[in-house]
């Protein structure tokens, strides 16, 4: 006799065949596990994910182990298939509900399922899976974080995620002793060109620029645009190496700028603080380069550092 043999109470308070319209209405994948956790009866939807990977009623359907199935319609990592088993089981002991999301394996690509499982009480003992895509919902939600922590113009990180990115930084300087610099940059001439251009050379002009700035970036170094065309670097380096590094941006900007229908000159000038020599902080830290970065500009333009 097979041991996940499903145990349907012969009184049910609701016609299979009404069962079977509900389940297969919704578009989230449902199973029904009776107390030992063979599955009683599935929807189309479930049943349409099986056949998409390949997998018959044999191994996914009436009967089988819920451990079984789940291994064969969901492909993932056995060890996610155990902790999910794990937990059905103890849903089906203790009469609580339990949610999860996990990846799935398909031939077309990855897709992520969130899974509630959810008691039946009464005489017919079990659970009620759900397993509902939410791989698009993910996707826009990623989208949104992304849009939400960069500048839409340049794609370079925004100041809100500079300062969330900066701040972990510094706390994870200040328990290994590194040293960090902050460059406050801001571009000498711009508004005259985008004055005499109109904004669409403008904006241009400042993803050209956010261009040259990220292929000058070292891993673990942060960048962000600020608004304007103010721009800002952390980066782990002393005063010395810290000037070097402001240098490679000046040189760079300092080479033309050849957008569509123009030519365009700019030059930079840069402010630098250091931690923790001249600030402890983040906002201090940004207050000393910002402090650096108008010395250099009302110099004419150049490297600055906070003194």
């Amino acid at each position: 006799m097979n041991e996940y043999a499903p145990q349907i109470d012969p009184r049910p308070t609701v016609s299979e065949p009404s069962l079977h319209t509900v389940l297969d209405a919704l578009g989230a994948a449902v199973v029904v596990l009776d107390a030992r956790g063979a599955i009683v009866t599935t929807n189309d939807a479930w049943r349409r994910q099986a056949r998409s990977r390949g997998v018959n009623a044999a191994a996914s359907g009436t009967g089988v182990s819920y451990l079984r199935a789940h291994q064969a319609v969901c492909g993932g990592a056995a060890r996610t298939a155990e902790s999910v088993w794990t937990s059905v089981r103890a849903v089906l002991k203790g009469n609580v509900s339990f949610e999860t999301s996990y990846p799935c394996m398909f031939p077309t690509g990855t897709r992520h399922f969130y899974m509630s499982v959810t008691p039946l009480a009464g005489e017919r003992r079990g659970a009620l899976v759900t397993h509902t895509d939410v791989t698009e919902r993910r996707r826009y939600e990623a989208e949104l974080l992304g849009r939400a922590n960069h500048d839409p113009l340049t794609g370079l990180p925004n100041r809100y995620a500079f300062f969330q990115e900066a701040d972990k930084a510094l706390a994870l300087a200040k328990r290994r002793q590194h040293v960090f610099a902050l460059l406050y940059l801001d571009l000498d001439g711009f508004k005259a060109v985008n004055d005499a251009n109109g904004h669409e050379v403008g904006d241009e002009v400042l993803c050209r620029v956010a261009e040259r700035l990220r292929e000058l970036l070292r891993e673990g170094d942060l960048m962000a645009r600020l608004g304007g065309d103010e721009f800002i670097a952390l980066f782990q380096a002393n005063e010395r190496s810290s000037v070097t590094a402001a240098k490679r941006y000046q040189r760079s900007l300092e080479q033309p700028f050849k957008l569509s229908r123009h030519t365009v000159a700019l030059r930079g000038s840069f402010g630098l603080a250091h931690y923790p020599s001249h600030a402890q902080t983040l906002t201090e830290l940004v207050r000393c380069a910002d402090s650096a970065m108008y010395r250099a500009k009302a110099a004419g333009g150049g490297i600055e550092v906070y003194a």
